[in-house]
């Protein structure tokens, strides 16, 4: 009972002590609610998904039970692994024949009915065609061609069903009425507007020929190409997003019926009074059918035993646990170093006070505990500030970045991690007050009314004994922590694992990880403690006020040590960002080829022939001219290969013929490369040497190989895009450094390669023409090599993997070329304006497409993307500032004594604002620089990781952005001493100590 009592009377003076100081108070307790708040959002942001089951619900129209997908993936015995939200993605065989509606009947209950629909892929819609509603003709290239050439044309994509489903599908109306026959069809606003089509008009609908590019509508492109069809409008949907009609079935479902339909996906919709069940879905995907259910997604939602198991990649897990340690390293620092300066100052402040509890009676666990509960209170309301300001970032920031609507937020939002916020920001607050407390519950009382330091810390810290110790041991720990550091980077980890675990050897890494940044933060903590307390020794031949300024800071390392941690901290943090995001721009900069500043590619959005694709480009050109004004275009070509519906049922040597027509030449590697060859794992050269012709290459996963990176703005399939032909004028406006003496090469007969490990010391590549063949088993064989012949060659970084003129190309017999577009040089070589009017308006044109350069800067691809990549980096160096001025201003509330003295005796105002200034000079001096070299160490160190995971890409270049990181270093400083100038200027009442 005595205890209790005690404790009330320490809850009181606690209570009093947080009351009388509310400015120590609040700092401290938003100083907890920040970070909390960032990890919320952050949180959400990085792992946060579109609420899946909601849009597959919203995916089922009003009426019925499920939605199904017959797919044509091969039947091998296993089922279709999906989720019960559905399927994105799959790889149709073209020669599956799709569980038939018979199968499927035995399956759903038997009260329910299937409705089939049909899918197209991009159509090209006009108006001015000459055909009436209802008439079908075959589309030719020369027709479609003149129909481009006319105005009114644009692009949409087919939903055709019978009456029934069709009234299901169909959105609402705007205006008009839903098809009455086969010969009226209904489109969305954005679809309208673009033909300049109305209610009454007529439409019509052209399948270009088939290109080889297949999605989940399997083969039904190729089933329905260069055939045309017209309906007259009889309604309009209010979307103008989207370029989409409906239609009553009878023009895709009669040809696909006509050609048998392998491979083309089958799509249902199941209406009745039944549900269906999750155990009838896992029969369904016996037949490689996907199956999304109303009632699986609302009552029957199957628990994990039931669902299919998920198989997580395990070099993405350790991707995954490498941020996860940094992450939660950085914050658990952060928010110690923020909060403690705070109470470290609350123990100065009340050192009377707590002398006079002591001395009527209070023992040094009441002192303790005094300190303790201010530090569990602000914890606690930091916890719940920081929850509650996190939930309404996520309502302002969600939508924009992980794109989801308003009503959806509350799903995202990861509840489960609220409380445990609260339970951290309250122990981090507990922790943080724990050694000012003890410091408190060990204090003298005598000096404590006297208002002086301990005897036993006047010792402790006489001298520059223990400012030298803490010299030597701090760099001494952090040489430690690069020993670590290597050592992780050193361990062999595992290329193979299975899924969900974490690589043979990772471990190990990982531990030595933690104890890299750990002994870091430990030898940063002692060379700026050593700093400090070395300040009162090295400045006796200073001015007095800088002289004063350093031995303040000495005498009182407990406030200032913290203070600067904190600076180097926050500092570190918004440096480790740039770099993070830096290298990561590169990376993604690595694994697309193609991208000068001086140019633009416009091709077909729906590529139908070379003829009909020149006629929408250079038309395409002429209306952009207004926009931005282009020095001159040239075509580029790729080679041409041949779709696989038309070598489908070929065999032997009719398959081996039509591939001779269509060779392939690649250039060979000036050392042969012999990878592994593993059933569970493919190899590649890697990409390392590739971008550096000193580089030897060697064998990597696939995943972070040479061969993994993409052709950007080179979609069609019926082409070979790692092989361009361009005369030397095309090469020239590329914008590459070496584009001349490339364009040189060109003409002189030789090639340009992307490949520097293709280049031999002579200057020469060796090429290798050959075409594909079927074995005796009829599979897809070895490459039957054609001829091989060396050229002179230029290596250029960054492009396509062989480049040549059209006259080489037929040199070395390929004649089946295939347009690709023109590129398009602009008239300013920064054209960065420009590009920005030109993608916006080929926006409004849907026939042509443009590929330009997107990484405008080292840290965000373009002005828009800036605003995203910078906001981090905006608000850890906004934080930086915050942890600066709060710094100072707890600070200042204990020098308001000092400054009274100092007044008293004659100091002048100049005096003590010079005075206040050092004192924030020695947090600011030592803590930006350190905070600096420990963010760009840390940064660089992850991006190790990353290279060395390889999950991504290969993480060639790791981009410090030095023009932000010295404008990070600048504002910092410049800005903390104007804070410093501001708040801690003399007060103008220096008349009486009101402190205790």
């Amino acid at each position: 009972m005595a205890r209790i009592f005690a404790l009330r009377s320490v809850l009181r003076l606690a209570w009093r002590d947080m009351c009388r100081h509310r400015a120590r108070t609040t700092f401290s307790t938003l100083l907890i609610a920040l970070p909390m708040m960032a990890l919320i959002v952050g949180a959400t942001l990085m792992t946060g998904a579109p609420p899946m089951r909601e849009r597959a619900l919203r995916s089922i129209p009003e009426g019925a039970q499920a939605v199904i997908t017959a797919t044509a993936v091969k039947r091998d015995g296993n089922p279709f692994e999906q989720p019960p939200e559905g399927a994105s993605i799959w790889m149709d065989e073209i020669t599956q024949q799709p569980a038939s509606e018979d199968e499927l009947k035995r399956i759903v209950p038997s009260s329910d009915k299937l409705l089939p629909y049909w899918d197209s892929e991009q159509l090209i819609a006009a108006t001015a065609t000459g055909l009436q509603p209802g008439q079908v003709e075959s589309a030719k290239n020369s027709s479609i061609g003149g129909t481009l050439a006319q105005s009114g044309t644009g692009t949409a994509r087919l939903c055709e069903a019978g009456a029934e489903a069709l009234g299901m599908l169909l959105p609402k109306l705007s205006e008009g009425t839903v098809p009455s026959n086969a010969d009226e069809i209904v489109v969305t606003s954005g679809l309208a507007s673009r033909i300049g089509a109305d209610i009454g008009d007529t439409i019509t609908l052209i399948a270009p020929p088939f290109q080889g590019s297949y999605s989940t509508n399997g083969r039904i492109a190729a089933v329905i190409q260069n055939s045309q069809r017209a309906w007259r409008i009889s309604g309009i949907v209010a979307d103008d997003a989207i370029s989409k009609a409906w239609a009553r079935d009878g023009w895709m479902s009669g040809m696909v019926a006509r050609d048998g339909g392998a491979g083309v996906d089958r799509h249902y919709l199941v209406v009745g009074d039944k549900p269906i069940t999750w155990r009838q879905v896992k029969k369904m995907n016996l037949l490689q059918t996907v199956a999304v259910s109303r009632h699986v997604l609302t009552d029957g939602y199957p628990n994990a035993s039931e669902r299919y198991p998920s198989r997580i990649d395990s070099q993405a897990l350790l991707q995954y646990a490498v941020g996860f340690i940094v992450a939660v390293a950085m914050g658990v620092a952060l928010v110690l170093c923020l909060v403690t300066p705070a109470f470290s100052i609350s123990v100065d402040q009340s050192r009377r006070t707590m002398g006079l509890a002591s001395a009527c009676g209070a023992g040094p666990r009441d002192v303790r505990n005094m300190f303790g509960l201010q530090g569990v209170c602000s914890g606690f309301a930091g916890g719940v500030i920081g929850m509650l300001a996190g939930i309404g970032g996520i309502y302002v920031m969600a939508p924009s970045v992980i794109h989801v609507d308003v009503h959806e937020i509350p799903q995202v939002i990861p509840w489960g991690l609220l409380p445990l916020v609260v339970m951290t920001s309250t122990l981090i607050g507990a922790f943080a007050t724990w050694m000012p407390a003890r410091r408190a519950g060990r204090m003298n009382v005598v000096d404590a009314l006297r208002d002086r330091p301990d005897g036993l810390e006047r010792e402790r810290y006489a001298g520059k004994g223990a400012g030298k110790i803490a010299l030597i041991s701090g760099p001494m720990l952090m040489l430690a922590a690069c020993g670590c550091a290597v050592a992780s980077m050193r361990v062999k980890v595992s290329d193979v694992s299975s899924p969900g675990v974490l690589p043979e050897g990772s471990g190990t890494s990982l531990v030595l990880l933690v104890a890299a940044i750990v002994l870091a933060m430990i030898g940063l903590s002692r060379l700026v403690k050593g700093l400090i307390v070395i300040y009162g020794a090295v400045g006796r031949s200073l001015p007095l006020s800088i002289r004063t300024g350093l031995r303040d800071s000495a005498e009182h390392h407990r406030r200032f040590v913290p203070a600067t941690i904190a600076v180097v901290l926050t500092t570190a943090l918004a440096s480790y960002a740039m770099v993070l995001i830096g290298s990561t721009l590169a990376n993604d900069r690595s694994m697309e080829l193609v991208h000068g500043q001086s140019h633009v590619i416009l091709s077909a959005e729906v590529p139908v022939n070379d003829d009909t694709d020149r006629m929408v480009v250079a038309d395409g050109i002429r209306k952009l001219g207004d926009t931005a004004s282009f020095k001159d275009h040239q075509p580029i070509y790729a080679l041409a290969q041949p779709d696989a519906e038309s070598t489908m049922n070929l065999t032997g040597k009719a398959y081996d013929d039509i591939y001779a027509q269509y060779p392939t030449v690649k250039a060979l590697l000036a050392t042969e490369l012999h990878c592994e060859v593993n059933e569970r794992q493919q190899y590649g050269q890697d990409m390392a040497s590739a971008f550096d012709p000193n580089g030897a290459p060697y064998c990597v996963n696939w995943s972070k190989s040479y061969e993994a990176v993409g052709y950007t703005g080179l979609s069609m399939i019926n082409m070979d895009p790692s092989v361009i032909i361009m005369s030397a004028d095309a090469m020239r406006m590329t914008g590459f450094p070496n584009a001349e003496q490339a364009a040189r090469t060109l003409e002189e007969g030789g090639v340009v390669v992307g490949n520097a490990a293709a280049l031999r010391e002579d200057g020469t590549v060796t090429l290798q023409v050959s075409h594909r063949t079927l074995d005796d088993d009829g599979n897809s064989g070895s490459e039957h090599v054609v001829r091989q012949s060396v050229r002179k060659a230029t290596w250029m970084k960054g492009f396509y993997p062989l480049a040549m003129s059209e006259r080489t190309a037929r040199e070395l017999g390929i004649v089946n070329l295939r347009y690709v577009g023109d590129i398009a040089a602009l008239d300013h070589v920064h054209g960065w304006s420009a590009i920005e009017r030109l993608r916006k308006a080929t926006s409004d044109m849907p026939l042509v497409s443009m590929t330009s350069q997107r990484y405008q800067y080292e840290w965000a691809t373009d002005a828009d993307g800036a605003k995203i990549t910078l906001a981090p980096i905006v608000a850890l160096g906004l934080l930086a500032l915050t942890a600066t001025v709060v710094s100072l201003l707890l600070s200042r509330t204990q020098t308001i004594r000092d400054m009274t003295t100092m007044h008293a005796v004659g100091a002048s105002p100049g005096f003590l604002r010079r005075l206040g200034l050092v004192q924030a000079m020695t947090i600011l001096l030592p803590g930006v620089p350190l905070g600096m070299i420990a963010g760009l160490a840390l940064g660089c160190y992850h991006i190790a990781w990353y290279r060395r995971i390889g999950i991504d890409g290969a993480w060639l270049e790791t981009v410090p952005c030095w023009q932000l990181q010295i404008a990070l270093a600048i504002t910092v400083i410049a800005a903390g001493s104007l804070s410093a100038w501001l708040v801690t200027s003399p007060p103008r009442n220096l008349t009486r100590r009101t402190i205790d």
